[in-house]
């Protein structure tokens, strides 16, 4: 550059999980500015996020100029087609920290502004705004119903931020707290979540920090329970490190199993969605209190009520939080929320710089000791003041019907497996630390093992219990919701067969995740499945059930029902049972997938090298790498279009010259297909004879050089008889054990997809 024989670049840090486009927009800009500093663009920006180890990840800036050329001339374009541009101090993610939040709330609040009413979208905001409503005063005396159809957004929506913005200024203007029930109630919803109390019910709070390391780390656990006298007492667990954290979740969960074996009748309750997310992802990262957690999300043991309330009750309050709420049922703090605040920054520092902590200060500890109660205090407060307002209801002659604990026992077969799984698991990671810097060579390829061997069933899981969750949204948190469908307007049935209607629907402007042929479902049940969806024209046409075909209910959600892979699982035990019985590094059986556990690079005969000889082609050493692989893994990487699928090909072609048998598999069949016709296309190039492939699909349809076998059995014998000699065909061929070692090599395409779905590919 012209400040000498180097450069600069630009490094960023972080805080989100994963790269935003703003944040490489924001890069590109910085990395055009100096580039005209110092005459020279930079060839790479960074990005630094938390982490364990900080690691930067680089983007080539070359990639990513015409993006931001693109948006910088069309924000140069607005900025002249206006001779003055004005803005408004719109609330954001970012006020949380801004310094500016108290002249920016000042100013809203003068202005009475429609951001104050709790729970209204940005979208309602623009629409009322059209209608010349810019103050939540204004949209409290909206008349009911509507008499023009808005553009954006529903009537029913506009209808519920009017209610709310009523209750809102009535509150002000008679400056006391307002609150009415939601009428009529929803089954399911509201109070109804509100199963029967009982002496024994726990109120649950953590305290955590999702940017410690890579994972996050929870702290602090508390609950609080009645005690014999029926006062509240307080129970905790601190956790500095990743040790006391797996403990200290393994105490709760115990402490509540505990309580619900003794009184069956006993809930857990919290309030938000953050405590059972964060249960749920620390039975996934440790491996244990599976069942448990199993046990309570299929009662319904914990129960949240901030859904009860938001669900039940219309409040003059700007947001339904906890610290809102309890003017309400009276509840005050003795911690202040700053001194709280302090202590959480002073935590938050410490273990984002540290990754763990010895000890703590007596002074902090006794700070969020006291929030952390008093967290739990409160819930237990806000639990008895909506048993009063159900009461109320009741004695209005209104049904309120309790929640009912559903089955939270597994079948037998899984819980026999299960039982199984664990006690091989306990015996493959005995003597292992759980803090991955403690581990010594050898054991993280054992742990991970380990973890794998009931992943498939862990995945499954958070399948179930994603649809659990979404069966409790309602009409406008399925509206937030990427994977919900809301503001659904039946148009017109376009057609019926054999019972079974196509129906069009528009619906309200959102993101959705709803695409052609997506699975659609309203409160745990099958509704249909999208034939056609219009984004633009926001219009979805559903094929339904003989069931739903008359239901036309206002929201859906997008939901996939687990594969069956009992298979792949039982592939996996089979590995791990050798390994227990024999150690991970030993000579033997799956001893590929154990040196890519291992992390080895591939082992070749003693007179190969990996590296590229003088003049070779890359396929020329790919092929004789593949030749000489002993018992290893060998990965080709390279972006679309690098030639992987050519080169592939072509290996295959020379291993079976070579009398080899092949195995290809892949997630898609169209994938497996596309590798098979290229190893037609080069044996026929090579003039190579004796290359005889088959796919094994049901709904394929053969080729030239290319056989279907309508079965595993018919694919498999096709093998052993020589009938085919390159055999195609997702993992659901080749989990099951007599498939094992039915070929000399598998070759893995988009193996980075494909390897955690493709369990057996450790045979």
């Amino acid at each position: 550059s012209r400040l000498g024989d180097w450069s600069y670049e630009v490094f960023d840090c972080k805080l989100a999980r994963e790269t935003k486009a703003a944040t490489i927009l924001q890069l590109a800009l910085y990395s055009a500015l100096l580039g005209e500093i110092q005459g020279q663009t930079p060839d790479f920006m960074y990005v630094i996020p938390t982490g364990k180890n900080f690691e930067a990840e680089p983007y080539r800036v070359a990639e990513y100029s015409a993006y931001y050329r693109y948006v910088k001339a069309r924000l140069e374009n607005a900025s002249d087609s206006v001779e003055t541009l004005e803005s408004y101090p719109e609330p954001c993610t970012h006020c949380d920290v801004c310094r500016w939040f108290r002249e920016c709330d000042a100013q809203r609040r003068g202005d009475d502004h429609l951001s104050l009413v709790a729970g209204i979208r940005r979208q309602q905001r623009n629409q009322l705004e059209e209608w010349n409503i810019e103050t939540m005063g204004k949209l409290a005396v909206l008349p009911i119903p509507l008499k023009e159809r808005p553009k954006h957004g529903s009537r029913e929506g506009i209808g519920r931020v009017r209610e709310q913005a009523r209750v809102q200024v009535t509150g002000r203007s008679e400056k006391k707290l307002v609150h009415e029930a939601l009428l009529p109630v929803a089954d399911g919803m509201g109070f109804c979540r509100l199963p029967e109390p009982s002496v024994d019910d726990v109120f649950v709070d953590l305290e955590g920090d999702p940017f410690v390391g890579e994972s996050g780390l929870q702290y602090l656990f508390g609950f609080a329970f009645k005690n014999v006298d029926g006062e509240l007492s307080y129970e905790k667990r601190w956790a500095l490190n990743r040790e006391e954290e797996k403990r200290s979740f393994q105490w709760l969960v115990d402490e509540i199993m505990r309580r619900r074996d003794a009184n069956p009748r006993m809930h857990a309750y919290h309030f938000g969605a953050y405590e059972p997310g964060t249960l749920k992802r620390l039975m996934g990262m440790y491996a244990t209190r599976e069942d448990e957690i199993d046990r309570m999300l299929r009662a319904g043991v914990l129960v949240d009520l901030h859904q009860a309330f938001k669900q039940g009750v219309r409040a003059s309050v700007e947001e339904y939080s906890l610290k809102k709420l309890e003017a309400f049922y009276g509840f005050e703090r003795k911690t202040p929320l700053e001194t709280s605040r302090a202590a959480m920054r002073y935590m938050e520092h410490r273990l984002q710089l540290e990754g763990a902590l010895v000890d703590l200060p007596g002074e902090l500890r006794t700070t969020m000791e006291g929030y952390n109660s008093e967290d739990c205090f409160s819930t237990s407060k806000l639990q008895d003041w909506l048993e009063q307002e159900r009461q109320k209801l009741i004695e209005q002659r209104t049904t309120v019907p309790r929640f009912v604990d559903r089955n939270e026992k597994a079948s037998e077969e899984l819980d026999e497996r299960q039982k199984l799984v664990m006690a091989l698991v306990a015996r493959l990671i005995e003597g292992i630390s759980a803090d991955e810097r403690e581990r010594k060579e050898g054991q993280s390829a054992q742990w991970l093992l380990a973890q794998l061997l009931d992943w498939h069933r862990r995945e499954d899981k958070a399948t179930y219990w994603e649809g659990y969750r979404l069966a409790d949204l309602d009409y406008e948190a399925l509206l937030e919701e990427r994977a919900g469908l809301a503001g659904l307007k039946f148009r017109e049935r376009l057609l019926v067969e054999r019972k079974i209607p196509i129906d069009r629907y528009a619906f309200e402007k959102q993101e959705t995740e709803a695409r052609v042929e997506s699975d659609l479902y309203i409160k745990g049940e099958k509704f249909g499945c999208v034939a056609a969806v219009d984004l633009a024209g926001r219009t979805i046409d559903i094929k339904k059930t003989r069931k739903t075909a008359e239901m036309h209910p206002a929201a859906v959600y997008v939901w996939e029902r687990p594969f069956g892979v009992k298979e792949h699982a039982a592939s996996l035990y089979r590995i791990g049972a050798w390994v227990a019985e024999n150690g991970i590094d030993a000579p033997g059986s799956y001893r590929p997938g154990r040196e890519l556990l291992l992390r080895r690079p591939p082992r070749l005969l003693a007179s190969e090298t990996l590296k590229p000889l003088a003049s070779e082609k890359p396929e020329t050493t790919a092929t004789r790498i593949v030749l000489a692989l002993q018992d290893s893994v060998f990965a080709i990487q390279g972006p679309p279009g690098a030639g992987k699928t050519y080169t592939g090909a072509r290996m295959i072609c020379e291993l079976v010259k070579q009398g080899k048998k092949i195995g290809v598999t892949a997630l898609s069949h169209k994938v497996i297909r596309n590798l098979l016709d290229t190893v037609v296309e080069a044996a026929q190039e090579k003039g190579a004879t004796g290359v005889r492939c088959m796919h094994r699909e049901n709904d394929g349809e053969e080729s030239e050089g290319v056989a279907v076998a309508k079965s595993d059995e018919e694919a498999l014998e096709a093998l052993r008889s020589g009938k085919a000699n390159v055999l195609g065909g997702t993992s659901w061929l080749w989990s099951p054990e007599p498939a094992f070692e039915a070929v000399d090599v598998l070759f893995i395409d988009e193996a980075a997809r494909s390897w955690r779905a493709c369990g057996r590919s450790l045979d």
